[in-house]
């Protein structure tokens, strides 16, 4: 009844067109929303997946940059060539580079604990790199080679006590004699110099002393020429405060690679956690948002069926809107047929009532033929009945006219309801091609996001 009432203000025409409007209304409000919904979904899952991606892409810059930074170093301490210390400084400036990148993109998320991390990262690599520099320094000192820095100094007083103690031998017998036992202390002094470089033990520096001393006291008791003697003993003390100072640079430089290395494997948890996490959380938010839009597709599936099923009732009030008005028209066409065979039956009866009279009327002339006046009589009553019939004919006729008025009015309404069935008809596949696209859409949604 409600339904019905809504419409019963509408023509015809306007009761289609509402409720083709009304559909297209509610699919376009489907179908918009649908694409708003996506439109967020979509810039949600963008915005999401680039900073966590950028943040991991940063974080495996960082990781290549600094496993190679360490691994160059390592090379250049073994080769103790330049162009891997060149490669190593200019991985520590990349490094530095792309750890700073990674805090500009924690404080413009404003992301904390990745600011946090970058900061600690920061401070690691810093250190790391001060101790590089301070290795670097340390081996420039003591010699990129055995004949540079410290290294090439105790050498160089080594083979000048060589030079001495063979231009001392060739003077004479005894001279040689006593060359060749500081030679050979000489030689001893020298073996665990080399223990010393090989293993960088401390025994062997104590044994390199006890051996230096010997040979100095060696050369203070011997027989040698006081000027001779005074060469050599110089020069022994030389080699002895060269070697400390390479032994001392030594303990520095293993000191600053120490550092080195807490820095490296600071690092190296805090890199490795960072890629590690910050992949697997854009793994996690791209399945979520897959999800999301799982879900918002389902919903809106839900919406666009509720929308059919309102299209349905809609077109169910449509029909019954459209119904009633023909059901009362041919109601009143059937009163109008009672009223013409009510009519009818009248004018059967007056006919009859005529043929009775005018055998009366017979009847009387036979009976009385005298009566003029009252032949008179009868026949002012005839005429009146004659008015009476013609009367009953002129209404006849009017209700005959006014019956098929309502026939044509009964034909027209067939035909104004048959065409509105084809246009219920055409709605109710318009609404299911509708839900059918809605469908498509959805499923095309969810592909894609997938």
């Amino acid at each position: 009844g409600g339904g019905d009432d809504m419409f019963k203000n509408f023509g015809l025409r306007g009761k289609i067109n509402g409720g083709f409007g009304l559909i297209i209304l509610l699919s376009s409000i489907v179908i918009i929303s649908y694409q708003l919904v996506l439109s967020q979904v979509s810039s949600r899952f963008q915005d999401l997946l680039n900073r966590d991606i950028q943040t991991a892409n940063i974080g495996h810059d960082i990781d290549l940059s600094t496993t190679d930074l360490d691994r160059y170093f390592k090379r250049f301490l073994l080769l103790r060539d330049q162009d891997s210390l060149k490669e190593s400084n200019k991985l520590s400036s990349d490094s530095q580079k792309f750890v700073q990148q990674l805090a500009a993109q924690a404080e413009h998320d404003g992301n904390k604990k990745l600011l946090v991390q970058a900061k600690q990262l920061q401070e690691f690599l810093q250190n790391y790199t001060t101790a590089q520099k301070a290795v670097v320094q340390g081996w420039q000192i003591k010699g990129l080679n055995e004949k540079s820095g410290l290294q090439g100094k105790f050498r160089d007083a080594v083979h000048a006590i060589e030079r001495t103690l063979k231009k001392n031998s060739d003077s004479n017998m005894e001279n040689a004699m006593l060359n060749s036992s500081l030679e050979i202390t000489m030689l001893l002094m020298r073996r665990h110099e080399k223990d010393y470089l090989l293993r960088g033990k401390q025994k062997y520096v104590d044994e390199n002393h006890a051996a230096t001393n010997k040979l100095i006291s060696a050369i203070e008791s011997s027989s040698l020429e006081a000027g001779i003697k005074q060469t050599l003993l110089k020069q022994a003390d030389e080699y002895k405060h060269d070697f400390d100072a390479l032994v001392a640079k030594n303990k520095t430089i293993a000191a600053a690679q120490a550092k080195m290395d807490i820095a490296y494997h600071k690092m190296r948890p805090l890199i490795d956690n960072l890629v590690e996490s910050y992949s697997t959380s854009a793994e996690h938010k791209a399945s979520a948002t897959e999800s999301d839009a799982a879900r918002y597709g389902t919903i809106f599936m839900a919406v666009g069926a509720g929308g059919v099923i309102l299209g349905i009732l809609i077109a169910f009030f449509l029909g019954r809107s459209i119904a009633n008005p023909i059901d009362k028209a041919i109601k009143e066409m059937q009163e109008g047929t009672d009223q013409v065979g009510s009519a009818a039956h009248q004018v059967a009866s007056g006919s009859q009532m005529l043929a009775d009279t005018s055998s009366e009327q017979a009847a009387a002339l036979e009976e009385t033929s005298a009566s003029m006046e009252e032949m008179s009589s009868m026949t002012k009553q005839n005429s009146d009945n004659s008015s009476q019939a013609d009367q009953l004919m002129t209404e006849t006729i009017q209700v005959v006219s006014q019956a098929n008025s309502a026939m044509q009015e009964l034909t027209n309404s067939m035909a104004e309801i048959s065409s509105a069935s084809n246009e219920t008809s055409k709605i109710i596949k318009t609404i299911d091609e509708i839900a059918f696209q809605t469908n498509l859409l959805a499923l095309n949604a969810a592909v894609e996001a997938a």
